[in-house]
């Protein structure tokens, strides 16, 4: 009987360590989506390539394509490379926003 309760426990243990496990892998997950995400549902249909640039240089996010003189489309990343990016895809006619879209980068 003392044999079988040991088992328990260290089973018990063992389900506690990798719950433990799984939660720190999804907090750190959602912590690194939260300003991407944040920042791709803060843009509005029709605001203006310029702007979305302002916006995501305000709140310390990376465009490091900006400068490839292609103004329909914009690729705002959470940091710089190379693990874990996340990205805000966004397109544009006209200079005017028509689409995005929070995407994983890596």
């Amino acid at each position: 009987m003392n044999v079988i309760k040991q088992i328990l426990v260290g089973f018990g243990k063992l389900i506690l360590v990798f719950s433990i496990l799984a939660a720190a892998t999804i907090g750190f997950a959602i912590w690194k989506m939260y300003p991407i995400n944040s920042y791709c549902d803060s843009l509005t249909t029709g605001m203006a390539f310029d702007n979305a640039v302002k916006m995501a240089h305000e709140r310390a996010l990376n465009t490091p394509f900006i400068d490839m003189d292609e103004s329909d489309r914009l690729m705002v990343f959470n940091h710089d490379a190379p693990f874990f990016r996340l990205a805000c895809e966004i397109h544009f006619k006209e200079g005017k926003l028509i689409f995005k879209k929070a995407i994983g980068a890596d």
